[in-house]
């Protein structure tokens, strides 16, 4: 008798379960599917605000991947631009910061390493903020400073969240995983010529009489994409030295073959320029072995067979800067639209050398001094197409001193944190640190040829970097308490 009750008892919940899951699903789904029509697509993002709330609450590292891989798809701006979306990065930004605050109280996480970041990204956006007082288009300072302070807030919460070595692998995997999708899809784009489909806003395309298509990927101009995918190069081949898993190291290595030729396929020169330095570093810093050369021969050839046959012509075109000079025949318009550009902004400095025009004001003065000049027969607003003589020209020589000491600091981090590394014995994440410090500079590389457009994808890789020391400081002090 008590052993038939033992059974019975036992046996009603698994019986039971699946019926209840089912039911929570209708009445979940059922929920959703009311609050949507209730109150639109606003509602749908709300309930996926919760859900990233709560995964990031008790799993941190996976909410930061999960940030991290929509900040670097540019997510957000193809949800806004092709579904009407809202911007779902301020959401981002808004949880990720409630998660912080609360895994603070509640959990007693420790931050370090925030404090001087945040003093630098405050001291450029007092600046922003005080060119609202003199810049004459005071609408795009404004825009131009409420983007600058979202995308800087990205950085500081990269900084948070990637305080640990196993959080810095995350953050490492989050941008080569969206390196992977990104790349993945446009080279399927290319190779099967399928231009026309946009892949969900994911594969944009931009038409050029001389070239063809070239490949825009989320961002929608070939430039600076082929600027945040040629960042990826150095940290997967790293990753493809270092990682022990051989799935992962597979892995590794296709982002790398799959970016570098994205990369090629957006016909960028100086995203081309910056990848060429990367290397070079790359190969200093650490001299391959012979196997590993014959690799690379053998990528190199591989590659080879895939690059379009006027790719040497759009490279070719950088000596076109140099005067009297015209390669292979080809001459390049859009050279001297760039130099025009370029001697705007270097004008605008000296007109104005100590706070600049304001914050995103230089396509406003663009027309006033490009008649001037006679260089340029173009008469829509341009931009700087030079990241430097941008913040040169509408931040002033103030503004230059602090983001170059940003610069300069990033970069000082990278190396005090890859000493760290060395002295504890870590040596795989010592060049995981160099790795990340080769692709700052192809990214500041790239900008010698671009403005600030798409600033947010500097600031990922600020976090990331200034976020080394903390994990370097992790191993220190394991090594003090078990040594």
């Amino acid at each position: 008798m008590i052993k038939s009750i033992s059974l019975k008892t036992e046996s009603e919940p698994i019986a039971i379960r699946p019926a209840w899951y089912i039911l929570l699903a209708f009445l979940i789904g059922g929920g959703i599917a009311l609050a949507v029509g209730q109150f639109g697509i606003l509602a749908l993002v709300a309930v996926f605000g919760l859900i990233g709330f709560g995964i990031t609450l008790t799993k941190p590292d996976l909410g930061l991947f999960l940030f991290l891989l929509a900040i670097y798809t540019n997510l957000s701006s193809v949800l806004i631009s092709n579904y009407g979306f809202p911007s779902t990065a301020k959401l981002m930004v808004a949880v990720m910061g409630v998660v912080i605050f609360v895994r603070l109280l509640v959990f007693k996480d420790e931050y370090r390493g925030w404090f001087f970041p945040t003093v630098l990204m405050g001291l450029y956006a007092v600046l922003g903020t005080l060119s609202l007082l003199y810049a004459s288009n005071y609408a795009l300072a404004n825009e131009t400073l409420i983007g600058y302070l979202k995308d800087a807030l990205i950085g500081i919460i990269i900084v948070l969240l990637a305080q640990r070595p196993s959080s810095l692998r995350v953050a490492v995997w989050a941008i080569l995983t969206a390196g992977f999708f990104m790349a993945t899809i446009s080279v399927f784009q290319q190779l099967t010529g399928t231009f026309s489909n946009q892949y969900g806003g994911f594969a944009q395309i931009s038409s050029n009489s001389t070239f063809g298509n070239r490949l825009s990927g989320p961002i929608g101009d070939p430039n600076f994409f082929a600027q945040i995918m040629v960042v990826l190069l150095p940290i997967a081949i790293n990753r493809a030295w270092s990682e022990k898993n051989i799935l992962l190291k597979g892995f590794a290595g296709w982002i790398f073959l799959a970016t570098l030729l994205t990369v090629i396929y957006t016909y960028s020169r100086g995203s081309f320029l910056a990848m060429i330095i990367a290397f070079i570093i790359m190969a200093v810093l650490r001299p391959p072995r012979i196997p590993y050369v014959f690799l690379g021969l053998i990528v190199f050839l591989v590659v080879f067979q895939f690059v379009p046959a006027n790719y040497r012509d759009r490279i070719s075109s950088i000596f076109n800067i140099f005067p009297n000079s015209q390669t292979n025949g080809y001459v390049d318009v859009s050279v001297q639209g760039r130099t025009s550009e370029n001697l705007v902004a270097w004008n605008m400095f000296r007109d104005n050398p100590v706070l600049g025009v304001g914050v995103g004001n230089y396509n406003s003065y663009y027309q006033v001094y490009s008649r001037k000049l006679g260089l340029d027969s173009r008469l829509e607003d341009r931009s700087a197409h030079n990241l430097y003589l941008e913040v040169a020209a509408e931040r002033g020589i103030v503004g230059l001193v602090v983001f170059g000491s940003i610069i300069i600091l990033t970069l000082q981090q990278v190396y005090r944190a890859s000493k760290k590394f060395t002295q504890t014995g870590h040596n795989e994440f010592t060049e995981l640190a160099l790795a990340l410090g080769v692709s700052f500079i192809a990214y500041l590389v790239a900008s010698i040829f671009l403005h600030d457009a798409y600033p947010r994808f500097f600031w990922v890789l600020v976090g990331i970097c200034w976020a080394l020391p903390q994990s370097a400081q992790y191993f220190s002090v394991q090594k003090v308490f078990h040594p």
